[in-house]
């Protein structure tokens, strides 16, 4: 047998022979124990910018490494034999990731990462902001308000109500005007102060509000006076034209939205002044019912649905 011996558990059989020829033997039995486990893994304390993160467990040696859950990176706190680590500077209203490994010699094989998550308290003097009417809705958009005794910056997230994603936005102010909804369709959205670069309140709940219903079922003008458009073949099998009047040379972009509200294709166009023409490509879509919208210097200035069949 090696020695060192570095397999599993084992019995063994030792063999002495003498000088003289005389033979004698012994047996025994290599056992280990068991690896080292993380148990009882738990945040307590949670304040807005601290947290204690403590375990149970046999090793020697512990290794923690934490970060907000939404981002990418990995902070890692000093090798240590202790049992606890408390978390600081953290972001107030924010939920984290934490996992910890052990060794069970100091120069051992670390265990896989056991984690859990956690989310700091509110910041002490730093408001929810509260919500109110929402005003100015449209098939395609709506004015968002709100009050809050101090902050200035805000975080707003929004989402058509079913879709479980978030848009989340920076602004400034207690409004924004959202454009580019989905008409027919219920809307929720959230606000969160930040009273400093570290400082954040918790996210109001949510207040909800449904976009009118277009005016045609085919072609919805924004403004029917204005602008002239026209949209063939629809249904479609694939390809599909447009013809729209432009006031004048411009930037047009042009989004493809499906029926959960998720955009599948993405078009920029230089519009000169006049009717111009464009043609896209549906083949490659699924059947189903899609909305095509026109955005001139991102001002929405028609919409319209199409119908792809197989």
């Amino acid at each position: 047998m090696p020695n060192p011996y570095t397999g599993t558990a084992t019995s063994y059989t030792y063999t002495y022979t003498s000088a003289q020829g005389c033979t004698a033997s012994a047996t025994g039995t290599i056992s280990y124990t068991n690896a080292v486990t993380i148990n009882n893994l738990a945040a307590s304390s949670i304040t807005g910018s601290s947290a204690v993160i403590s375990w149970s467990s046999t090793g020697v040696l512990f290794d923690v490494r934490y970060k907000p859950s939404s981002s990418s990176t990995w902070i890692n706190s000093t090798s240590s034999n202790s049992l606890t680590r408390t978390l600081s500077n953290l972001i107030a209203s924010t939920t984290y990731s934490v996992e910890v490994r052990g060794y069970c010699t100091t120069t051992s094989t670390p265990t896989a990462w056991v984690g859990i998550q956690f989310t700091t308290t509110q910041a002490a003097g730093c408001a929810t902001p509260v919500t109110s009417t929402t005003t100015n809705i449209t098939a395609s958009g709506a004015k968002l308000n709100w009050t809050h005794g101090s902050a200035t910056n805000f975080n707003l997230r929004y989402r058509k109500v079913g879709v479980t994603t978030w848009t989340t936005t920076a602004v400034t102010g207690l409004t924004k005007t959202l454009t580019g909804l989905l008409a027919s369709s219920t809307y929720e959205y959230q606000v969160q102060a930040k009273c400093t670069a570290t400082s954040l309140s918790s996210y109001s709940a949510s207040s909800l509000f449904t976009t009118l219903a277009n005016k045609m079922a085919e072609v919805e003008p924004i403004e029917e006076t204005t602008n002239n458009f026209t949209l063939y073949p629809n249904p479609t099998r694939g390809l599909i034209k447009a013809e729209i009047l432009i006031d004048h040379v411009s930037q047009l972009d042009i989004d493809v939205i499906d029926m959960t509200g998720r955009k599948v294709k993405q078009y920029s166009m230089e519009a000169g002044e006049g009717i111009n023409q464009y043609q896209f490509d549906f083949s490659e879509l699924t059947t189903g019912i899609y909305t095509i919208r026109f955005f001139q210097e991102g001002q929405l200035i028609q919409q319209a649905k199409v119908t792809k069949s197989e």
